[in-house]
């Protein structure tokens, strides 16, 4: 049985988040129908990705928090890593996870992770990551693909089990986060928090859901796509309080112009601020506490 981390609608004893029921309704997405969302704060956001999901870890102070996150990730290195495969350098191991945590929300490429290890074949960093893969640490988010040959970009996404991990192991606090911090930080953390939240509400859904994400060649993205039954929901994050009508342009080019065209497409920016907002049909804006707005 594998044990996830719990979602915020668990740590906050609430219903699990129906977000993908709520866009894919039958008549379309009704604000109206979907639950009021928490009025939180972009420090209080920051600090529930900082916090992770680990019962026994979220709620300690800072400083001890990172210590019990970076040692259950020895523990996993030197005690479960073991009982699938014997590796011969349990330092190659942990580095690697400490370059994947500094790739979370970005795609990734085998070739360029490797250069970080010299004298390390590829073949060694593929088996490890199938290891952390099977141990439920590593998460890889597949591409979506249209059939369009050689225009989208087929390298898998990576996503860690839990942010609480990922932050301690670039030992990042809430003051990493500041004005005149480096934006890509919180911005791949933050896609990896809406991913997990995502995956561990897909069995509460009534359709099957399967998740992506999707890239084209010419600069257009979407952090994580749903697809179930002909439809496509769209995730963009945005570390921000504020959205604005541009922010969804690769969402409408994807519904509009792109591959999107022959499916019904959601459009939902997620974002740190604390209301539900309309951007024309079947875009709108949600704050990341709807995640954990629906009643038990």
């Amino acid at each position: 049985m594998t044990m996830l981390p719990l979602s915020m609608a668990e740590a906050r004893r609430m219903g699990p988040a129906r977000i993908l029921d709520w866009a894919s309704a039958e008549d379309g997405p009704n604000p109206a129908a979907l639950p009021k969302p928490e009025a939180k704060s972009r420090a209080d956001y920051i600090e529930m990705i900082l916090a992770g999901g680990f019962p026994e870890i979220r709620n300690l102070d800072a400083p001890q928090r990172r210590r019990r996150y970076r040692d259950y990730i020895d523990s996993v290195v030197e005690r479960d890593v073991a009982d699938v495969l014997k590796i011969r350098k349990s330092d190659t191991m942990r580095r690697l996870i400490d370059q994947l945590a500094a790739r979370v929300g970005n795609e990734l490429n085998v070739e360029s992770l490797n250069r970080q290890f010299n004298g390390v074949q590829r073949k060694t960093i593929e088996t490890y990551m199938d290891i952390l893969t099977k141990l439920s640490l590593l998460k890889r988010l597949p591409a979506w693909t249209s059939g369009e040959t050689g225009r989208d970009i087929r390298h898998p996404k990576v996503h860690l089990v839990d942010t609480g991990i990922a932050s301690a192991l670039r030992s990042m606090n809430s003051q990493s986060f500041n004005i005149d911090a480096n934006p890509t930080a919180l911005g791949g953390l933050f896609e990896n928090f809406v991913h997990n939240e995502l995956a561990k509400s897909l069995p509460f859904q009534k359709q099957e859901w399967r998740l992506y994400h999707w890239r084209y060649d010419k600069g257009r993205e979407i952090d994580i796509i749903a697809e179930a039954d002909r439809t496509i929901i769209g995730f963009e994050m945005k570390t921000s309080t504020l959205v604005e009508e541009d922010d969804f342009r690769h969402l409408r080019w994807f519904r509009d112009d792109g591959p999107g065209k022959t499916w019904n497409v959601i459009g939902i920016i997620v974002y740190m601020g604390d209301r539900l907002l309309s951007f024309g049909k079947n875009m709108f804006a949600l704050p990341l506490s709807a995640f954990w707005s629906f009643p038990a």
